[in-house]
């Protein structure tokens, strides 16, 4: 293998372990925060569920820019 091809697996590899990350912190913040709301104003579960599906959809809107992104510098665009 060529040195190149070791620099793009580590670039990929560091890519996938940012999108992980990412969308494990934004949904446990939207877990979170959920959590915390139905305990203060007494709603069994109603913003645990809405702040969990804004954590995803918000993770999955973060993991596309962080694609795009990198596929943008790949073409020397960016």
């Amino acid at each position: 293998m060529a040195k190149n091809d070791f620099k793009d697996i580590f670039c990929y590899f560091g890519l996938i372990t940012q999108l992980g990350l990412t969308m494990v912190v934004l949904v446990f913040i939207g877990v979170k925060v959920g959590g915390f709301l139905d305990e203060k104003i007494g709603l069994n579960g109603v913003f645990l569920i809405i702040c969990t599906l804004l954590g995803i959809i918000s993770g999955g809107v973060a993991s596309y820019r962080l694609i795009f992104r990198k596929d943008k510098k790949d073409e020397g665009i960016q």
